[in-house]
C-alpha cells in the first residue's frame, strides 16, 4: 500500500506499483529499452517476511488464493524455498497444507501455475498483440498481429502467445492466424464461470528436464 501511495505521489522508483501492473516497458539510464516486473509477497509484514520454505503457509493462505482467483490476478511470488533452517524437515505441516491447497486449485483449473518467464511472456502477449475479427455467414476469423507500438523488443512467436484466449459465440466456426500464418492447433473451450465459450492457443505442459 505504501509503495502504491509513493507511486501516486510521483515516485519514479515505485511507479510500476501505481497501476499495480505486473509488467511494463522501461528505459535504462543508457537509453536501452527493457521490461521491468514486480514480485509479490502478500504477507502483512512486507516483502522479506516469511520468505523461507518453512513459512510458505503464512503466505499462500486460503484468503490470498481466494482473492487471486476472484480478481483473476497474476502473481510472481517472492520466496526462497531452498532457504531452510532444518534440512530434515524443510517444510512444516502448515507449509505442506498450503502446497496441497495450491495443487488443488491448479488441478481444478482455478489457478494456473507456471514459470516466471512463461507468465511474463503471456502478459507481454496480452499487452502488445493486436487483433481483428472478420465474419461471413458461416465462419469467423481472428487475425492476430504481434507488431504494435507497444512492442519494444523482439517479435513475439506463436510459443510466446500460448494461452491467449478469445471469447466467441461458437468455437466450431473459428479460425485464427498470427501475422498471416494459419494456426493449425486451436483449442476449443466450453463455458467458463461467465457462461461464455472461447478458443485458445495451446498451453503446453512443461516437462522437467532430466538431470
Amino acid at each position: 500500500m505504501t509503495k502504491r501511495q509513493l507511486a501516486r505521489a510521483g515516485s519514479a522508483k515505485y511507479a510500476i506499483h501505481g497501476p499495480n501492473e505486473i509488467l511494463r516497458p522501461a528505459v535504462l539510464r543508457d537509453g536501452r529499452a527493457v521490461y521491468e516486473f514486480i514480485r509479490c509477497n502478500p504477507h502483512w509484514g512486507g516483502v522479506s517476511s516469511c520468505d523461507q520454505g518453512r513459512h510458505i503457509g503464512e503466505v499462500l493462505t486460503d484468503e490470498f488464493l481466494t482473492r487471486l482467483v476472484e480478481r483473476e490476478g497474476t502473481c510472481i511470488l517472492y520466496t526462497h524455498l531452498g532457504k531452510i533452517d532444518d534440512p530434515e524437515v524443510p517444510f512444516n505441516k502448515r507449509a505442506v497444507t498450503a502446497f496441497r491447497r495450491l495443487a488443488e486449485e491448479f488441478c481444478t483449473g482455478r489457478i494456473l501455475g507456471t514459470t516466471t518467464q512463461r507468465l511474463l511472456e503471456y502478459r507481454r502477449a496480452v499487452r502488445e498483440t493486436g487483433w481483428t475479427i472478420t465474419q461471413d455467414a458461416n465462419h469467423d476469423h481472428i487475425a492476430v498481429q504481434t507488431q504494435s507500438d507497444d512492442n519494444i523488443s523482439r517479435r513475439l512467436c506463436e510459443a510466446d502467445l500460448a494461452g491467449l484466449t478469445f471469447y466467441v459465440s461458437d468455437p466450431s466456426i473459428i479460425s485464427m492466424s498470427i501475422d498471416g500464418r494459419a494456426v493449425v492447433h486451436l483449442g476449443s473451450n466450453g463455458p467458463d464461470h461467465t457462461g461464455r465459450r472461447s478458443v485458445s492457443l495451446p498451453w503446453l505442459t512443461l516437462e522437467f528436464p532430466s538431470i
